[in-house]
C-alpha cells in the first residue's frame, strides 16, 4: 500500500461525566504529508492518546473531520471502521496489547503510542531506528506519541499538545535547542504544580462569583482528570505520593 496523507480538521472529542462535559480535544488541526513522520509531545492528560485512538479508528470523534488518504474516517460506520483498522492503519499501543499472530517486528511496524515508554535507552534507540527505517525505506506515514525528546526529534515535525490543543509546531533543530536539562520527572512535577495553582485559582474565582457553578464544575472535572493522569504517570515512573 502506498503512503497516504493525514489531515485533521477542527477535531473535538468530549466525554460526559454525569451532567458535565469534558473536552479531551478542543479543535485540533493537523496535516501530515504522505510518507511524513510526525512526533506528538505534551504532558500526560493533554489529549495525545485520544488523538491517536481516533486516527487509529479505535475511538469516534465528537466533531470535526479526519481524512486518511481518500478515507473520511469520521464518516465510517462500525463495519467500515473494522476494514480501516485491518487494511489501512496500524497501531502500537502504550500498554502491551500485542497481536499474537504477528512477530515482534511486525507488532512494532504498526503506528505508535509511546513505543519506547517502557524501554531502556539502548532498546529505545533500536525501536526508534526501526520506525525511522519503516518511514524512510518503505515510505509509510508515521505519527508517534512520545515523552522522550531524543525520540521526538527523529521526526520531520514535532507537535506539542497541551489541554487538548496544539500549542506549537517545532522542527528537530528547534527541539534540540530547547533547554533539556530538566528531566522528564521534573517536567511532570512542574505540570502538577501548575495544575494545583490552576485549581486553587478556579476555587477563588468561584467563591468571588467570577465563574458560574456549571463552568466551575466543568473546569474542575477537567483539571482533576488531567491531574489523575499525571499522578498515574508519576507512579509509573516510580514516584510515590
Amino acid at each position: 500500500m502506498t503512503a497516504v496523507p493525514v489531515v485533521v480538521d477542527s477535531l473535538v472529542k468530549a466525554y460526559k461525566l454525569g451532567r458535565v462535559e469534558v473536552q479531551a480535544l478542543r479543535g485540533i488541526n493537523l496535516k501530515v504529508e504522505a510518507g511524513g513522520m510526525v512526533s506528538i509531545i505534551g504532558p500526560s492528560g493533554s489529549g495525545k492518546t485520544t488523538l491517536l485512538n481516533i486516527l487509529g479508528g479505535l475511538d469516534r470523534a465528537t466533531a470535526g473531520n479526519v481524512h486518511v488518504g481518500n478515507t473520511v474516517l469520521t464518516d465510517l460506520d462500525p463495519t467500515r471502521l473494522v476494514y480501516y483498522r485491518r487494511q489501512i492503519v496500524g497501531h502500537i499501543f502504550q500498554t502491551l496489547n500485542l497481536i499474537p499472530t504477528l512477530t515482534a517486528a511486525e507488532n512494532v511496524e504498526l503506528l505508535a503510542d509511546e513505543p519506547t515508554g517502557e524501554l531502556d535507552s539502548v532498546n529505545a534507540k533500536m525501536v526508534t531506528d526501526f520506525l525511522v527505517k519503516i518511514n524512510r525505506e518503505l515510505g509509510k506515514t508515521l505519527i508517534m506519541v512520545t515523552h522522550d525528546q531524543n525520540v521526538a526529534k527523529t521526526a520531520n515535525n514535532i507537535m506539542r499538545i497541551e489541554d487538548g490543543t496544539i500549542k506549537s509546531s517545532l522542527t528537530p533543530s528547534q527541539i534540540a535547542s530547547q533547554d533539556t536539562s530538566s528531566s522528564y520527572l521534573d517536567q511532570l512535577r512542574h505540570r502538577m504544580s501548575e495544575l494545583e495553582r490552576q485549581m486553587k485559582q478556579l476555587d477563588e474565582d468561584f467563591k468571588s462569583g467570577k465563574v458560574s457553578g456549571d463552568e466551575y464544575a466543568d473546569q474542575r472535572v477537567r483539571l482533576r482528570q488531567v491531574k489523575a493522569g499525571l499522578q498515574d504517570e508519576l507512579q509509573r515512573q516510580g514516584v510515590i505520593g
